[in-house]
């Protein structure tokens, strides 16, 4: 008998589990998503590929329910309609996650299919954990037709509601009010949501937002000059994640009272100059993670990025924050001595995780560099240079570069790694590093680099060629809560 044969039923469940609901290492580009069926967006197993295997996988495969109880479904088809209903059956009384979304490849042949798949869900409405849509895009050839989807949700029940996501981009006001209006607010656990507001006011959208349950908040592409979002987040007494992309206007921005949100962990901010609106009317004393993306008219970037610094510096400073883990990515390589002042912020020396694009003159990596004790170093500090050593983000563990190539100085990942781990005991060794390269070459001589270096040996490592832009608009067609599996 082969060994795989003798492995105890219990030891077999986890490994499914673990195959179905583990994500791929490497993050997959949305233009190489297959259309289909999943269970997550880059897992490749699924519970019907276990039950192919042999007799005893499929019968214990089909026997957990929990394996098909999140159905993922990708630029949807008609022949994906019997595959659909299969997952339904097997997931018996289990709380059920649906997501469906299009990429790039999306047509208007999906459309019905589409929507005919949404109608057989409706009759499982009482074990939905998670309803999450998003298929109107702008580049792609179809709109769902929400109006004929209107009359499927009417008085729909949904008791077991906690996550809704949707794109509000092609709906009138009366189709929205019609569905997502009437899900929004008859779920009585609904704690978290996620809105595309794509070329809509927000005013209408987040007017019936249950924000005094909501623990996550993820708002895309909205008009700044609009302060309902601001004067509602008042509201949020449980808020912990919030996310927002802005639309780039001219306008000036709104007037508004500062919002203090007592239990926020985790802020993300995207766009440009109205990013600034919000930093400077937020207080968040429990915030411990803060993304930045950026992007910036070329013309404007360099004052317009210092006044997106000065006010995250003011909103850190102001709500007395301790980061544990900073993200800032800048579509624009000439602004980084711009903010690398900001790593030196009081509200980051806790951090021990730091996320950012590696390219223009890598100042970043400069100034995580820890000089020898015997040495003195002069390196740029914003607009200023300093001629003592820098011991900058003394606590960091983790580092990821979201884009990283070569300057002049070459292998500065490999040396700068290497620094922290030769410091003094008032400085963490570095524990992973993970970067994505734009140059096959240059992934391949940094890593030659590193590996020639003992003192590197037990550093989790994971370098892998560039394969999307690292700019914002990936974030902004972000669907981490749609691949949420907890």
């Amino acid at each position: 008998m082969y060994p795989l044969y003798r492995v105890e039923t219990e030891v077999l469940i986890y490994i499914f589990e673990l195959a179905v609901h583990t994500p791929s290492a490497i993050e997959a580009a949305e233009h190489v998503i297959k259309p289909g069926i999943a269970s997550h967006v880059s897992s490749p197993f699924t519970p019907l590929t276990l039950s192919h295997v042999c007799k005893a996988w499929r019968s214990l495969s089909f026997s957990l329910h929990e394996l098909w109880s999140t159905i993922y479904v990708t630029n949807g088809a008609h022949g994906h309609i019997p595959l659909f209903q299969l997952w339904l059956q097997h997931s018996g009384n289990h709380p059920l996650k649906l997501i469906f979304r299009g990429t790039d490849g999306i047509t208007s042949e999906n459309g019905p299919a589409i929507l005919e798949m949404v109608k057989i869900s409706t009759f499982f409405s009482t074990r939905w954990k998670a309803f999450k849509i998003k298929i109107s895009r702008g580049t792609s050839g179809t709109h769902l037709d929400t109006v004929a989807m209107a009359p499927f949700f009417q008085d729909l029940p949904t008791p077991k509601l906690e996550s809704l996501a949707f794109s509000f981009s092609s709906s009138s006001d009366d189709t929205f009010s019609k569905i997502w209006k009437g899900l929004a607010q008859n779920s009585p656990v609904l704690r978290e949501m996620q809105v595309w507001a794509t070329w809509v006011r927000v005013r209408p959208v987040v007017s019936v937002f249950p924000f005094h349950r909501l623990t996550t908040l993820s708002l895309f592409c909205i008009m700044v000059d609009e302060d309902e979002v601001l004067l509602r987040l008042d509201q949020s007494t449980s808020l912990e994640t919030l996310s927002i992309s802005f639309f780039y206007i001219t306008m000036g921005f709104p007037q508004s009272k500062m919002v203090n949100l007592q239990r926020l962990v985790k802020l993300t901010l995207v766009g440009c100059s109205p990013m600034i609106y919000a930093m400077d009317n937020l207080q968040l004393p429990s915030l411990s993670h803060f993304s930045l993306y950026i992007d910036t008219p070329d013309e404007e970037y360099r004052e317009e990025a210092q006044s997106i610094r000065i006010s995250a510096e003011k909103m850190l400073t102001r709500s007395n924050a301790n980061l544990k883990s900073f993200t800032l990515i800048d579509a624009n390589s000439q602004s980084e001595l711009i903010w690398v002042s900001l790593l030196a912020h009081r509200s980051l020396q806790s951090v021990e995780e730091l996320g950012f694009v590696g390219q223009g003159n890598n100042a970043y990596l400069d100034a995580l560099i820890i000089p020898r004790s015997d040495e003195t170093v002069s390196r740029p500090v914003g607009d200023k240079t300093a001629n003592e050593p820098q011991y900058t983000l003394p606590h960091l563990r983790h580092i990821h570069l979201v884009s990283y190539e070569f300057t002049d100085k070459l292998h500065l990942l490999s040396k700068t790694v290497l620094s922290r781990m030769n410091a003094l005991p008032t400085v963490a060794r570095i524990s992973s590093v993970s970067a994505n390269f734009s140059k096959m070459e240059e992934l391949q001589s940094e890593r030659a680099f590193w590996d020639a270096e003992p003192e590197l040996e037990f550093v989790d490592r994971r370098f892998q060629p560039l394969r999307a832009s690292p700019l914002p608009e990936p974030v902004i067609n972000d669907f981490s809560m749609l691949e949420d599996c907890r």
